[in-house]
């Protein structure tokens, strides 16, 4: 191999896949109602996470089934709780003018559809990062 050609090998092999640009996505997110929300975990362009929510007074989690992240489109699907499950389908993005210690740092705006009973309900959403500070809490 001459060397223009293991520089470009090397050069390739170092640099990060696209997917990894939103690793620092990783977070908690609102979603349809005050008190509901998502965490998103993206690790090297792979997706998981889960749905919090209530349910008659009962705070429950419904974790990912399916979540797939290609360049800015994320889409997602939760297991099936007492005959509801979401999907998700939407692009991700950041504002470079906030802070993370802000709401809304992240905002990945896209369609959610409820799956209730055999009944489906769509909405368009835009889900807003937490602060920081709320992360851990």
């Amino acid at each position: 191999m001459n060397t223009l050609g293991f520089l470009l090998l090397a050069a390739a092999m170092t640099q990060a896949p696209a997917t990894d640009k939103w690793d620092s996505a990783t977070a908690l997110y609102t979603f349809l109602h005050e008190g509901e929300t998502v965490q998103i975990n993206i690790e090297h362009g792979h997706v998981s996470g889960y749905v919090t929510r209530k349910e008659n007074g009962t705070q429950v989690d419904q974790k990912f089934e399916s979540a797939v992240l290609e360049g800015d489109r994320l889409t997602w699907s939760t297991r099936p709780m007492h005959g509801t499950y979401f999907s998700f389908d939407g692009q991700i993005s950041h504002d470079p003018n906030a802070s993370k210690d802000k709401r809304g740092f992240y905002k990945i705006r896209g369609t959610v559809t409820t799956h209730k009973h055999g009944n489906a309900s769509e909405k368009q959403l835009t889900m807003q990062s937490l602060p920081e500070s709320l992360q851990a809490q």
